[in-house]
Order: C-alpha cells, then sequence, then structure tokens
C-alpha cells in the first residue's frame, strides 16, 4: 500500500486492486467532499460521473477545474450538458480527461465551419448546438469569431455551401474543418457539392486504386 499526503489534500493508491484507484479531498461548488476515481468513474458523496459520459475537463486555476458532461437521457430530455466545478480532483482523472490544447483541426490557421442540419434526422442539431456544442467550444477557448454557423434547411443548401465555400477554400489550398450536426444525408450532400462542379481542388490527392488481387 503507497500513501501520499499533503496538508489537508490527500491522494491515496492501491497496487493490489484490479484497476488503479485514487482517492482525493477536494470540494464540489464550494462543498468538501471526498473523491474517489476507480473502475472508469469518479466518485463522491452519493454522486458519480462515469468516463463515457464525460466531454472534457477544463482548468480554471492551479487546482480547480469545470468536469463538463453529459446527464443521462431520456424520452423528455434526449441530452443535457452538466458543469460541475470541482477543486483537487484525482490525477489519474486528470491525466485521461484534461483538456491541454487545441487540436491540429481547430487551430487558428483553419477555416472552421459548424454545420447545423436543421430538418436532419429528428430535427434536435440546432438545439444540441445551442445547449451542448457552442458551450463546450466556448470552454475550450474557441471564440465564436473564430468560426463559420452554417445552418441549412434542405439538401440543396448543403449542397451550395461545399461548392461555393468549401470547395473555393480548397482550391485555393486553405485547411478546413467542417463540425457537422448532420445525418448521413448531410454527408452525402456535402461530398456531392465537392464534386458536382465537375473539377477537384489542384490539393486533391487520389486514393490509391485498388488491384484485383487486393484483400478487401
Amino acid at each position: 500500500m503507497a500513501i501520499q499526503s499533503s496538508s489537508s489534500d490527500a491522494t491515496y493508491s492501491s497496487e493490489s486492486d484490479t484497476e488503479s484507484s485514487t482517492t482525493n479531498y477536494g470540494h464540489i461548488a464550494d462543498e468538501p467532499v471526498h473523491f474517489s476515481y476507480r473502475n472508469g468513474a469518479l466518485a463522491w458523496s452519493s454522486s458519480s460521473l462515469k468516463d463515457e459520459d464525460i466531454i472534457t475537463v477544463t482548468r480554471t486555476s492551479s487546482i480547480e477545474h469545470s468536469i463538463f458532461s453529459l446527464a443521462p437521457t431520456d424520452d423528455k430530455k434526449p441530452f443535457e450538458l452538466r458543469t460541475t466545478n470541482a477543486t483537487t480532483l484525482p490525477q489519474a482523472f486528470l491525466d485521461k480527461h484534461l483538456f491541454q490544447a487545441l487540436p491540429l483541426h481547430l487551430q487558428p490557421d483553419t477555416d472552421i465551419h459548424v454545420l447545423i442540419s436543421t430538418l436532419s434526422g429528428t430535427g434536435l442539431s440546432p438545439e444540441f448546438f445551442d445547449e451542448v456544442l457552442h458551450p463546450i467550444l466556448r470552454a475550450i477557448g474557441l471564440a465564436d469569431s473564430e468560426y463559420n454557423v452554417v445552418r441549412t434547411s434542405s439538401a440543396e443548401s448543403v449542397v451550395e455551401f461545399a461548392r461555393s465555400t468549401l470547395l473555393v477554400a480548397a482550391n485555393q489550398g486553405r485547411k478546413q474543418t467542417v463540425l457537422m450536426l448532420s445525418g448521413d444525408g448531410g454527408m452525402v450532400d456535402t461530398i456531392n457539392g465537392l464534386l458536382e462542379s465537375g473539377h477537384q481542388s489542384r490539393y486533391f490527392t487520389p486514393p490509391p486504386r485498388r488491384s484485383q488481387t487486393d484483400p478487401i
């Protein structure tokens, strides 16, 4: 058994556990709690958060963090973003979920588009953007001015966006990222818009041809 402690905060780990476990004393919304992180779940008091529900964790100070997670769904509310403010979280939990930096496809030298297909599927894309994606983008440091929101209402409008915006930028050699809130149809419509003009970007690299002897 290995024990580490410092002042009022302590971290414990047991090498005999099937999966590593850590325990911390910290706070949730200024209330003192006893954190335990084991078997893919952060637990305190009578509450817990599973790894599979956590989107990311951001740092607000040297020991303070905000945990962004999706609440369990039900018929009335298919999705709900929860923000849990905590201090002195277990290091193993932070190692797995702490947001470090924007990935390459969201860097400032990239044209970023958020395509919201308003009529796709059950029509929840606009609400998902407003309640989940937009707050997450803001939390990781991506300002509204750093990306373009495109709301489409038909297959034709998706095709037109791909043809007039994505293809033009591709032919200019600009890096682009599209965060697509849509079903499979939106993806197909985007591809059709890129190919409909009859010519491809000079930056396009065709995939290698598969011979008849290549495995499928």
